[in-house]
């Protein structure tokens, strides 16, 4: 089964949630809005078939889909 193309721009988004460590961080990060960094996450979810991170009350975690690799 051929592997999905994933897009560099959400990928650098979702990289900025984990060193930053959510999602507000990321947007600002990367001059970014918030929504548009959500945008980003939702993408790479319906790509990849499966969710990756979860908005946990005040903060963010990867799934064990998100964080595996």
């Amino acid at each position: 089964m051929p592997q999905p193309v994933l897009d560099i721009v959400a990928l650098r988004s979702l990289t900025a949630i984990a060193d930053w460590g959510g999602f507000h961080r990321a947007a600002r990060t990367l001059s970014l809005s918030q929504s548009a960094v959500s945008r980003h996450v939702r993408k790479l979810e319906k790509t990849l078939g499966r969710a990756v991170v979860e908005r946990e009350g005040g903060g963010t975690r990867f799934t064990p889909q998100g964080a595996c690799c």
